[in-house]
């Protein structure tokens, strides 16, 4: 039996527990290096009991040091790796949450694609602000068409249209099923 998924709304509505585990699966490793790593650094910047000192000799090139700061920016890229996924991850969460057209969720999810949040909080509130902003103006705008006597409907006499019914056919996606 193929299913058919062609939005991540159908996702999330259909298989949510799939969409939670996908993304704990691709955080997970994440986090394991990112503590192996730590526990390498750590290990490293201990530093072990001399027995006796050495012979002066040829000077050598302090290996240790250039593996700490591999170390370093290897756990700096992992963190910011993870920073991105829980970004992204808030975003898919607040976008899944929203009652916001196809188009207008593509929109915010390219714009806050790749997002490193320092604070992932304020972060969530930004998200918060996009969604009730674009939320407002889609009511706005469908508001706008559906009142008689403005525009093009005053003087064709025309029947009001579904704004979000014509976004997804123009964007070629299947009318959405309204369950009463």
């Amino acid at each position: 039996m193929a299913v058919e998924i062609t939005t991540l709304d159908q996702l999330k509505e259909e298989y949510p527990e799939f969409l939670k585990l996908a993304i704990e699966e691709a955080i997970g490793p994440l986090e394991a290096k990112i503590a192996e790593y730590d526990k390498q650094l750590q290990e490293s910047a201990t530093p072990e009991p001399e027995l006796a000192p050495e012979p002066a000799a040829t000077p050598e090139p302090d290996s240790s040091s250039g593996r700490v700061e591999t170390l370093e920016a290897e756990v700096a890229e992992l963190k910011a790796s993870k920073s991105i996924l829980e970004a992204d991850s808030i975003v898919g969460k607040r976008l899944a949450e929203s009652e916001l057209s196809d188009i207008s969720i593509a929109r915010i999810t390219r714009q806050f694609a790749g997002s490193t949040p320092k604070d992932l909080g304020k972060f969530g509130e930004d998200i918060q602000a996009e969604i009730t902003a674009t939320a407002e103006y889609e009511k706005q705008l469908a508001e706008s068409v559906r009142q008689p006597g403005v525009g093009f409907m005053a003087e064709s006499g025309a029947e009001p249209i579904d704004v979000k019914a014509g976004i997804r056919k123009a964007a070629g996606l299947p009318p959405l099923e309204v369950n009463n």
